[in-house]
């Protein structure tokens, strides 16, 4: 602490670490605006061992901030009848609509076929299936507009968590400069 605080006294103005934390946070929000663009939904794949070994839940995550996803479909061919069972859970805000949205399960195409009406922005549903292999079944989904699908990642844990990490930023910014005020 001691250090820091020297080299905050040798430094004249704090202009020079105000430009970086600015940079940093324009660089930050710019790249979340990019990514954001298209709207995404994140998918993820939990399989538990033990029992619960064929058992596979997928969790699908709109998490633009204003972007719903309209007549969203997902396809899940099976190489074989590998469905034994599916479950799927969806959770307030979003609506269900009895007359239009739609799951079939089609045992001589081993396929399965959902249909959701409306995804609304940070919503989510979970689709469980119980098959007979140990690997999961391939997911394919198709919506009225532009989608991006992707897989829990870096990007997708900064667009759910801009506003924290900006905040952060904003905190650590202002403890530096209470820090070199106090130095002075």
């Amino acid at each position: 602490m001691n250090q820091f605080r020297r080299y905050l006294s040798v430094v004249e103005n704090p202009f020079l670490l105000t430009t970086l934390f600015a940079v940093l946070g324009w660089c930050f929000t710019r790249l979340i605006d990019k990514v954001s663009m298209v709207p995404v939904l994140e998918f993820s794949v939990k399989h538990p061992t033990g029992s619960d070994a064929n058992t596979f839940r997928y969790t699908f995550r709109n998490i633009s901030h204003s972007e719903s996803f309209d007549n969203l479909k997902l396809l899940i061919v099976s190489k074989s009848d590998s469905i034994k069972k599916y479950d799927l859970q969806i959770p307030p805000p979003n609506f269900i609509d009895k007359n239009n949205d739609s799951i079939a399960l089609d045992r001589i195409n081993h396929s399965f076929f959902f249909r959701l009406t409306k995804l609304n922005p940070k919503s989510e549903f979970n689709l469980i299936l119980i098959t007979t292999g140990k690997n999961p079944v391939p997911v394919r989904i198709s919506s009225d507009g532009s989608i991006r699908i992707t897989q829990s990642n870096l990007i997708t844990f900064l667009i759910k968590n801009e506003f924290v990490i900006l905040g952060a930023l904003i905190i650590i910014w202002l403890g530096l400069i209470i820090l070199y005020i106090s130095a002075k």
